[in-house]
């Protein structure tokens, strides 16, 4: 074989293709337990066990997006199950940590808006705030996870970030709660296996738009050995942490 010969653009295009098609088939394997456990049950508390195992399928899934968007493929092949079950395995406890408060909290803003009893202004009162809230804490958690592919940081520094990048970088915000949007508009109006299709673009999309983040958290807090949020201050004026 010529040594020379490099692989034409649709060689690439196919490759990528079937990348996100076989990443996507993990994780649709890595997450079957869990819905068979979630459709079988009643809705109560004990829906949240399926829906905490979530958790790492969805970080070993945006790990595999973070490797395929750094690697240099005309060098290294691409990600392959190996990797997904490696980055399911090693985040597996720190995924946990992250998914179980969050589970808790969205039954807890789920039931709020379900069976709260009161005046009807009560009860918008409350549906707002619940609404909000969820959707803060899942852009926060997203962040986390996100952040949790490439660095690792204990989870208080991790939710740190996670709140400040939140509002720091509103556009990279912005972008993926449209993301979120979309998908939650596919499955409104479409079917739920779309977008379980879809999930390696979606996860793609949440990496991409989180460049900016990534970049400040090695500009500031990685090359400096820094993790308080409350002192991001000082280190943009290059003052180390004592």
């Amino acid at each position: 074989m010529n040594q020379d010969y490099k692989p034409g653009i649709l060689s690439f295009i196919t490759n990528y293709i079937s990348y996100f098609m076989m990443i996507t088939l993990y994780f649709a394997i890595s997450l079957m337990p869990s819905m068979i456990w979630l459709y079988t049950l009643e809705a109560s508390l004990l829906s949240l066990l399926p829906i905490i195992l979530m958790g790492p399928s969805i970080t070993a899934l945006l790990c595999c997006m973070q490797k395929f968007k750094t690697t240099d493929f005309q060098k290294e092949d691409l990600p392959d199950l190996g990797d997904f079950i490696k980055f399911y395995k090693t985040n597996f406890k720190e995924s946990l940590k992250i998914f179980s408060p969050y589970s808790a909290i969205m039954i807890i803003l789920y039931t709020n808006i379900r069976y709260y009893q009161g005046s009807p202004f009560m009860v918008s009162v409350i549906t707002v705030i619940s609404i909000i809230g969820s959707l803060i804490l899942t852009l926060c958690v997203t962040n986390m996870l996100i952040i949790n592919t490439k660095y690792k940081f204990v989870i208080k520094d991790l939710f740190k970030l996670s709140m400040f990048y939140l509002f720091a970088h509103i556009r990279s915000t912005i972008s993926i709660g449209v993301v979120y949007f979309l998908s939650i508009a596919v499955v409104m109006f479409l079917s739920e296996i779309l977008i379980l299709m879809f999930s390696s673009v979606v996860g793609f999309l949440f990496i991409h738009y989180s460049g900016k983040t990534f970049k400040d958290i090695e500009e500031n807090f990685i090359e400096k050995n820094v993790c308080e949020i409350s002192n991001y201050k000082e280190v943009k004026n290059n003052e180390l942490l004592r």
